[in-house]
């Protein structure tokens, strides 16, 4: 469990750590992990991811960047929720009816 006020360090092996003299250590890691995409983006100075804008409503994304996009755009991840529904979809979001009844194999 976290105390607050913590910030998540990247699992870098020990860079951006100065050891002064052996009671001392200066840390001089200035970017730590962002809570939205898991990329160590999240600036300590201006606590704003420069890669998705967290804490921003919105996900930072510009037309200029044109790959940018194409990593971040629907269809990346999993889709769990899209995928359900589009299966609702192409049955026209049928809710509560009962299972319609096939026809009897003809003999």
């Amino acid at each position: 469990k976290l105390r607050q006020g913590t910030r998540l360090k990247p699992c870098n092996g020990g860079e951006g750590i100065i050891i002064i003299d052996i009671y001392r250590v200066k840390d001089t890691t200035s970017r730590t992990l962002c809570a939205d995409d898991v990329v160590d983006d999240l600036t300590t100075s201006r606590t704003t991811c420069s890669s998705c804008g967290y804490p921003a409503a919105k996900t930072r994304k510009y037309e200029w960047s044109e790959k940018a996009k194409r990593r971040k755009t629907t269809g990346t991840g999993r889709m769990a929720h899209i995928t359900k529904v589009h299966r609702r979809f192409a049955h026209g979001f049928r809710t509560g009816l009962a299972a319609r009844k096939t026809a009897a194999p003809a003999s």
